[in-house]
Formats: structure tokens, sequence, C-alpha cells
């Protein structure tokens, strides 16, 4: 990680004489919060210093460079295309420094003149439509666009992170692929609107039951994944998927127009007598959600067939009854393609 990650803004100001300028350098610190200036006496230093970090601002001496501020001006565009560039003039130079806006500078400031929170606050406006554009691109390239949630390619960097922290402090790490069984009825029967729609409720619903530092993420198609850290049992991956299940699997209504899914998960674990690596989770996780989908219901299972066993006869031990589309049934109660099942157990489920 870079020593400037920590700043949310950072200036550029290219100018041989900081000390004449340290007030407007003073007054763009105390303007924006989290904002790091940096300095460059000369052209070239300014261009190895853009080339070691991204800036969202840039002011400049009118005199920087014997060859002419028109050549600093290539030179900007060149190592820093986009960035805006304020140029940093004396206050008789007003007259030219208008002419040098249609050149690709943003705008001008006055020395010392326009050292007052006005200007600066006009300034800092560019460094923070550069921020801001900057995020945006960060969030469509890291979260799905239908659900708000990361996508695969946000979620593959923090399995890999979650994998690297449990591995280090030896604690627990599940992997949870959750796939919608028979989505493209619903698609087919109802259209693609609704099933969007459905696709956005269930990440909400996955979301509100997650904990912070869980992540859910949308995988492609009616597939997500969740990564759970600090598991203080294995067997809690289990306990997990099963509440989701309940909670995923209840009616979504459109209208007066109740429409009920099924999922299937798949959980791999990684612990710390166990040798894994992100690839050998991802994998494991996708074999048992095949498992899982080889039921003609809702169901989860682990990769290792021990912990299947285990968890299950504990779930059923605490089982008190099930309710089928919302009526207690006996537990033989043969179920229907659509059933909405409800298990229903002699205590809440919890991890923390």
């Amino acid at each position: 990680m870079s020593q400037h990650d920590d700043f949310r803004l950072r200036v550029l100001i290219i100018h041989r004489n900081f000390e004449s300028i340290y007030p407007l350098s003073c007054m763009l610190s105390d303007e924006a919060h989290n904002v790091q200036i940096l300095a460059a006496e000369h052209l070239d230093e300014a261009t190895r210093k853009i080339a070691s970090a991204l800036f969202h601002l840039i002011l400049v001496d009118v005199n920087i460079d014997r060859r002419g501020i028109f050549h600093v001006i290539e030179e900007l565009e060149s190592h820093a295309p986009g960035v805006p560039t304020v140029l940093l003039t004396t206050d008789d130079q007003e007259e030219n420094a208008e002419k040098m806006l249609k050149r690709g500078f943003m705008d001008y400031i006055l020395c010392p003149s326009d050292f007052h929170p006005g200007i600066i606050k006009r300034v800092l406006r560019y460094a923070r439509q550069i921020l801001n554009n900057e995020e945006q691109i960060a969030k469509l390239s890291h979260f799905d666009q239908l659900t708000g949630v990361a996508n695969r390619y946000l979620f593959r960097d923090r399995l890999e992170h979650a994998v690297i922290r449990s591995q280090r402090e030896q604690k627990n790490v599940a992997l949870l692929l959750l796939d919608i069984n028979q989505f493209h009825t619903i698609n087919d029967h109802y259209g693609l609107e609704t099933g969007d729609q459905i696709l956005v409720q269930v990440a909400e619903r996955l979301g509100r039951n997650l904990r912070k530092q869980d992540t859910i993420a949308r995988f492609g198609g009616d597939e997500f994944s969740l990564i759970l850290e600090n598991l203080a049992d294995i067997k809690d991956a289990g306990y997990i998927a099963q509440h989701l299940l309940d909670l995923v699997t209840k009616p979504f209504m459109f209208g007066t127009k109740p429409i009920s899914i099924t999922l299937s998960i798949g959980i791999a674990i990684g612990a710390p007598d166990l040798t894994y690596d992100p690839a050998t989770l991802l994998k494991q996780a996708d074999i048992a959600r095949y498992r899982a989908k080889e039921k003609s219901h809702s169901d989860f299972q682990y990769f290792a067939d021990s912990l299947n066993e285990a968890i299950h006869t504990d779930i059923g031990i605490k089982c008190m009854g099930v309710k089928v589309n919302g009526k207690l049934v006996s537990l033989s109660h043969k179920l229907n393609s659509g059933d909405q099942v409800e298990v229903i157990t002699s205590k809440k489920q919890t991890y923390k």
C-alpha cells in the first residue's frame, strides 16, 4: 500500500520558491480534510512525483520552466491527463492568465491577492470532481449494478485477503456459494423485470442478516457467494446457511402475488488444521453446491461429508416441527415443487 493511501485529496504544487506560497498551502490544508500537499521545485521533479502517485489537482507557477508555460502544460497533460491544472501567477499578470485558460488551464490564482477562502474553495471543487469520478469508476468496476453488492472481481480480492487473514490468525473461514434453483422458470413465467427484482430482494435479505465483516457478492446470473470470517466453530456455517435458507425462501410479494424460490448452498471450510487457498475453497464450495442441487428442495451441503452428517443431525435433533406453505405438517410430509419450507428449531442459532 502506498504511503499516500490515507489521503483522499492529493495536490501537487510546482513552484521554485515554495516558501512564498506557503500560506496558500496552509489554506488548502485547512479547507479540505485529509488533503496531502506535495511540492516540486521544477518540472522534471513534478513528473517523477506524478508517476508515483495519483493527484487530483496540480498548481503550477507560470515561470517554472525556461521552455515556457505552454511546454509545461503539454508535459502535464501527457503525464497527468484529466487532472485539473491551475496556474499560479502574479497580480500584474491577470490579463495573460485569462488567455492561458484557453490553452488547457482550468483556472488561475493571483499571488498573493487570491489567497482567500473563496478562491481556495473554488479550486478544490475541481479536485473533488476528479475524486468523485474515481469513486464512481471504482463502484462500477467493483459492485454489481443490479443488486449493489460486490461483484465477482471484488469478491475474489476479498476472498484472497480473507484466506490470508484466517491463516495468519489461525481462525476459521467459510465460503458459501448460493444458487437459486430453476430461476429461469421465474424469468420465463413472470418476466425478466420480476426476476431482477427477486435478485435484488435476495441480496437485501442476505445482506441484512450478515455481519459487517462478512462479504456478500453476486457471482453472476442467479448465483451469490458469501465469505464468513472468524467463525468460532465450523458448524456455525451450517447454522447460518439454514437460517439464510429460511429467510430467503419466504415468499416474495409482488402486489398480491407471492413468488417462492428454493436455494442450494455449498459450503467450503478453511480451518487451522487444513491446507487451503482461494482456488481450493471455490472448487470445494462448487462441488458441495451441486450436491445440494440434487435435492428437490432448499438445502445446504458441506464439501466434507463428516460435517454434513454432524450438522444435519444436530439441526434434526433441534427440530420441533416443519411448516410448509405456512402450515404445520408432519416431518414425513411429501414436498411438491415450489413448496415454502420453514424448519422450527428449539432455539435460534446465532453467531458472533
